[in-house]
C-alpha cells in the first residue's frame, strides 16, 4: 500500500495550538502539552499508512481519529490526508459542526 502525505490546514494548526496553549496555561508547565502534541503527531503519522483508521462521520467524507479527550478530523484527497481540525471533545458539538461545514 502506498504511503499518503499529510497536509495540515491553517484551521487545524490553529485549533491544535489553541488546545496546547490552554493546557500550558492551566497546568503552569508544558509537560502535558508536549505529551499531547506527541500523541496527536504519532496518531496522524499512522494515517499516512492507514488512512481509513479513523471512523467515517456523516459529513462531507470526513473521518475522525479519536484520542482520549480530543479528535482529529481529516479528509482523504487522492494520496493526501488533509487535517481539517483538532477538537476538544468536551466542547459544544454544535460548534464543531459549524466549523467542519465551513
Amino acid at each position: 500500500m502506498a504511503s499518503f502525505s499529510l497536509r495540515w490546514t491553517t484551521k487545524a494548526r490553529i485549533s491544535l495550538n489553541s488546545i496546547l496553549e490552554f493546557y500550558l496555561i492551566q497546568n503552569g508547565n508544558a509537560i502535558y502539552s508536549v505529551a499531547l502534541a506527541g500523541e496527536i503527531e504519532k496518531g496522524v503519522k499512522i494515517l499516512c499508512k492507514h488512512p481509513l483508521s479513523g471512523k467515517s462521520i456523516c459529513l462531507q467524507d470526513i473521518h475522525e481519529l479519536v484520542f482520549e479527550r480530543n479528535s482529529v478530523f481529516y479528509r482523504i484527497v487522492n494520496q493526501e490526508i488533509h487535517i481539517l481540525l483538532v477538537w476538544d471533545n468536551r466542547k459544544n458539538p454544535e460548534l464543531l459542526k459549524q466549523l467542519l461545514e465551513k
